[in-house]
């Protein structure tokens, strides 16, 4: 006999577009707990197609894989209306690729990365299982200078040629050849070459995985069987240097863009959705209310009053802006209704400050509020 527990669904505030693949579009969100009134940063990985194999695959992966010093961990799996999502720890910091685009690094500190990532690998053969799609995007780097690996497993599953990374994808993979232990060690020499070589990331997709073979060396011999594990150099002091550039590209403010709009396969139904079976008995129904007193004309009437008081006050930022307004609490982008024209005071918190200001509203105003709005000074404008 089996007992069934129902859980309360959760709540995703969607804050930044992380990546957008051909498989899956990935979001910074807090997952808020209605009871408990508390936010969880975390992020959301949701397929684009509601029938893939992807979200089960990947899924399987992650639990399969235990917890990992060098592993990002899934939280949950959840379904938006049809399309499939995974839940995955937030890890503050940087991909390989954001942090090269910010910050020199010296030949130490690569050989730390590539050290680091090697361990990652180790512990996903450990679990009987391969990354399939090691990258610069895939490769993280938190405040702390920890590097981990995300977006792995899929391949493990799949009996298709899946998307991968070029030229990071070992030349022996095809339709049907799996990834494995010995096609990541080939896309790890490919990072070792990129990260030594100083390769121009934007030149980068032009290359092919047949520019990176070498017979002599053990990561990119063509031959898989030939492949062997190689040592790198890895140190404390190469991981304290790495969480202080990590800390001071963050500090420049986020290099993702802010989620303005759900993608069309995301944006929510109507509720309300009238079939043809109650089409006549809702018509009966509109011409008794008609017959009262003439409603129908007193709540129009009624509407149009308000609608013409009532201000639009919209606030569109590149920036991730926390806004408080007219009882009203929420982040960039948002837009407000207020009812009664006035004076309100506005409050705003950002990544570097915070400030206040007194804002005049007029009847039937719509207001647009940007960047240039939300600073230090305390005062009143007039929009």
């Amino acid at each position: 006999m089996s007992i069934r527990l129902y859980a309360q669904p959760h709540t995703y505030e969607i804050q930044e577009i992380l990546g957008d693949s051909p498989s899956s579009i990935v979001y910074l969100a807090k997952r808020f707990d209605a009871k408990l009134q508390i936010y969880q940063k975390l992020v959301l990985k949701v397929f684009k197609q509601h029938k893939s194999p992807f979200a089960k695959l990947q899924l399987e992966s992650f639990l399969k894989t235990p917890r990992q010093p060098h592993l990002v961990k899934v939280l949950a799996f959840e379904h938006f209306e049809k399309w499939p999502a995974l839940i995955l720890e937030y890890i503050s910091g940087l991909n390989l690729r954001q942090l090269l685009k910010k910050e020199k690094l010296s030949q130490e500190e690569k050989e730390h990365i590539c050290s680091e990532v090697l361990l990652g690998l180790e512990e996903l053969k450990k679990s009987k299982l391969c990354h399939g799609d090691l990258s610069l995007d895939n490769i993280l780097i938190d405040t702390k200078g920890e590097v981990l690996l995300t977006d792995y497993g899929m391949a493990n599953y799949a009996n298709q040629n899946l998307y991968s990374t070029k030229p990071f994808n070992a030349p022996e993979i095809n339709s049907t050849l799996k990834p494995n232990f010995k096609s990541d060690l080939f896309s790890l020499g490919v990072l070792e070459k990129i990260l030594m070589n100083n390769l121009d990331l934007k030149h980068l997709q032009e290359l092919k995985n047949e520019h990176f073979i070498y017979p002599n060396d053990p990561l990119l011999d063509l031959n898989p069987k030939q492949r062997n594990i190689k040592k790198f150099q890895s140190s404390s002091i190469c991981k304290e240097i790495l969480s202080q550039k990590i800390r001071r590209a963050c500090a420049f403010g986020s290099p993702h863009l802010t989620a303005r709009n759900l993608p069309y396969f995301l944006k929510p139904k109507s509720r309300f959705q009238l079939s043809t079976k109650w089409f006549l008995p809702a018509c009966m129904i509109c011409t008794l209310l008609a017959c009262f007193n003439n409603l129908p004309q007193l709540w129009n009437t009624k509407n149009k009053m308000e609608n013409t008081q009532a201000i639009k006050l919209s606030i569109r930022t590149e920036k991730w802006v926390h806004v408080q307004i007219a009882g009203y609490a929420g982040y960039a982008p948002l837009t407000v209704l207020i009812q009664k024209p006035g004076t309100y005071k506005i409050k705003w918190k950002t990544q570097n400050g915070a400030g206040e200001k007194k804002i005049n509203l007029q009847p039937g105003q719509n207001v647009l509020l940007s960047d240039s709005d939300f600073t230090k000074f305390h005062g009143a404008f007039n929009p």
